[in-house]
């Protein structure tokens, strides 16, 4: 069983190549590892955003922000999907 860390970079890499399909198991892997993760949630809410699934990324993004609010990358992702839906 890979770290949490691990299957970040791994879903992150995958992500950064367009393979979103592929990202999506260990962006979860790495939630499931750790389900209050900012930075796992966060990843997993980009993913979602680039698979135009608005609805549950800003789930994930206000998540990140409950147990974070000074979290730059989850109030920036946020910020851009409310600017999509404007």
């Amino acid at each position: 069983v890979p770290s949490e860390r691990a299957a970040t970079y791994l879903g992150l890499l995958l992500m950064s190549h367009r393979r979103l399909q592929e990202a999506e198991a260990p962006l979860l892997q790495a939630r499931a590892i750790n389900p209050e993760s900012p930075q796992a949630l966060n990843n997993l809410g980009v993913l979602r955003m680039r698979q135009g699934k608005f609805d549950v990324a800003m789930a994930l993004f206000e998540r990140v922000l409950r147990f974070k609010p000074d979290h730059q990358n989850a109030r920036k992702n946020l910020d851009t999907i409310l600017g999509k839906l404007r």
